[in-house]
């Protein structure tokens, strides 16, 4: 090479990007089966599985995605043990790859004090 190193000095491949955590609010994984339904007044509902969520919004794995920008309602039942919280918040579509991310604008109390004890004591991966 021209500034004297050898190619062979050079990684395999490049190192992982760094990703910078951009969010204002704490996400909790959710591996138990959480379905979610988002719809769009004018183009439908996709169903997909939640895979995290806190109280800036939440990720929907799904096979169709909305446009970005996309307002959007969203509907998820959550199950605390016997208890059934079911979260209905309004948001938009902020980016998709592979499923949707959902800003909320309009988070309910109730379902901010559901989604604020998630994120406390996220379930674990051997919760039945």
């Amino acid at each position: 090479m021209a500034d004297g190193s050898d190619i062979r000095d050079m990684p395999a491949r490049p190192p992982a990007p760094i990703e910078v955590e951009r969010r204002r609010h704490p996400r909790a994984p959710l591996k138990a089966g959480v379905r979610a339904a988002v719809t769009n007044a004018t183009l439908g509902t996709v169903r997909g599985w939640v895979r995290d969520i806190g109280l800036g919004g939440l990720w929907v794995e799904c096979d169709a995605v909305f446009p970005v920008s996309s307002r959007v309602v969203v509907d998820v039942l959550l199950r605390d043990g016997a208890t059934a919280h079911r979260i209905h918040v309004r948001g938009w579509v902020a980016h998709t790859r592979g499923g949707m991310g959902i800003q909320f604008f309009d988070l309910p109390d109730e379902s901010a004090a559901v989604i604020t004890a998630l994120v406390a004591d996220p379930p674990h991966d051997d919760a039945p």
